[in-house]
């Protein structure tokens, strides 16, 4: 981390969870197509507060991570903006192929909200560590991820999500960290490159993370060195 990112509020630290949440909020009071799905995980997705202002835009479809990304998928396409919100660990290894298939493979308007990604869960073990979810999901065309430094990308890559025409994968982490993001940063992020052979990618400028996406099998891909279809 260099000086320059680090801003007056670097001595404290916040939960990028909470971030989400509120902007979330925000986002369904501006809104009416922005809707939550969850796997029995209103508390864990910090959801409790927007339960309690949008009880019917709230689904809980409990511990099946695979009908919670085919029920979004399925709200995605009847014309609503779905954040489809899980830990990490179980919403990518337990769901890939709907991930794939009924999301990414149509393109549909879904937030894919990886909740505590990493080793946050810490002695639950293993099986709640998601390690391998950014290698997943980036392997998937079509399907942008994201993955916010701190509170203030946070909020601004969930409103990017939501506009975003297409499904994305949003990496939310567990800890509280501090603030690393410059003051007057950019607040959404630059289009894919003009390169007809060039990977498509979109980056958030001056910013330490970049949303990707990778091409559709048959497009330019990079091989080697060089680009072939």
């Amino acid at each position: 981390m260099t000086a320059d990112l680090i801003t007056d509020d670097a001595t404290r630290t916040h939960d990028c969870r909470q971030a989400f949440a509120e902007e979330l909020i925000a986002l369904a009071a501006e809104d009416p197509r922005i809707v939550a799905v969850c796997n029995d995980s209103v508390g864990s997705s910090n959801l409790v507060r927007f339960r309690e202002l949008y009880p019917d835009r709230l689904i809980n479809v409990g511990i099946a991570e695979q009908d919670l990304v085919g029920v979004g998928a399925g709200l995605a396409n009847g014309g609503l903006i779905p954040f489809v919100s899980a830990a990490g660990p179980f919403l990518t290894g337990r769901a890939t192929e709907q991930i794939k298939t009924d999301a990414a493979y149509n393109g549909l308007p879904i937030v894919l909200c990886g909740q505590s990604p990493g080793l946050a869960y810490g002695e639950l073990g293993p099986t709640h560590h998601s390690i391998e979810d950014l290698s997943w999901m980036r392997a998937i065309a079509d399907l942008a991820v994201a993955v916010p430094a701190d509170p203030a990308q946070t909020r601004a890559a969930v409103r990017w999500a939501a506009g975003h025409e297409g499904p994305v994968y949003l990496r939310i982490p567990r800890f509280k960290i501090p603030s690393v993001t410059p003051e007057g940063a950019p607040s959404s992020p630059g289009g894919p490159s003009s390169s007809p052979k060039a990977m498509t990618s979109r980056c958030w400028p001056s910013a330490p993370w970049s949303p990707v996406r990778w091409p559709r099998p048959g497009r330019c891909v990079p091989r080697a060195s060089a680009y072939a279809c």
